[in-house]
């Protein structure tokens, strides 16, 4: 497309040979296939009201990097690495990774769920907080989850499947909070502070 659009059509394959770098919008119809590699699909528009509708089986490494760009995902996601450098990002109603969270920009939760469902060990880094709070949290999976930065969620469940479990120095919990599992807080502090 002529605004930097890519849309992968039904029955459609598409298999990245190297890094893509996206300047709109991506649409990827059902039936179509997507095959990322060990790439990074980056989304690079500077301006907003661009949309993501791949409801694929991964999108694989994704990161946000375009200074005043917006991104609204339009459909729930997977994803291996999400690294927000910069830009707003709306998150889907259900957004899965399996590998690291970065922010450095700012993420709308959308009132959606994030599931952290990594084997190997995953890390929640950046801003966590204050815009950039997470809603529903959901750790699942045999790799270990490692909150690097301070962190704000909703509510936070650790299934009896998922890998332990490390806390912030301080980690903020507005609503419910299920531990089936691990949580390691060290020296940190847990505090409930829903209304």
């Amino acid at each position: 497309d002529t605004d930097g659009s890519l849309h992968i059509s039904t029955s459609s394959t598409y298999t990245a040979g190297g890094n893509t770098t996206l300047a709109g919008s991506l649409t990827i119809d059902a039936a179509a296939t997507f095959t990322p590699g060990a790439f990074t699909l980056t989304a690079s528009a500077t301006t907003t009201g661009k949309t993501l509708n791949a409801p694929v089986t991964t999108l694989g490494a994704l990161t946000f990097n375009g200074a005043g760009g917006g991104w609204t995902f339009s459909a729930n996601a997977t994803t291996s690495n999400l690294t927000i450098t910069s830009g707003t990002v709306v998150a889907p109603t259900n957004l899965s990774i399996s590998g690291a969270y970065t922010n450095s920009g700012t993420y709308t939760h959308n009132s959606g769920t994030l599931l952290m469902n990594g084997s190997s060990p995953q890390t929640l880094a950046g801003t966590l907080t204050g815009t950039s709070a997470l809603n529903n949290v959901t750790m699942t999976a045999a790799g270990t989850k490692t909150f690097s930065n301070n962190a704000s969620t909703t509510n936070l469940t650790i299934e009896a499947s998922s890998g332990a479990v490390t806390a912030p120095t301080n980690l903020s919990i507005a609503g419910n909070y299920t531990n089936n599992g691990t949580l390691t807080t060290g020296a940190g502090t847990v505090l409930f502070d829903g209304a």
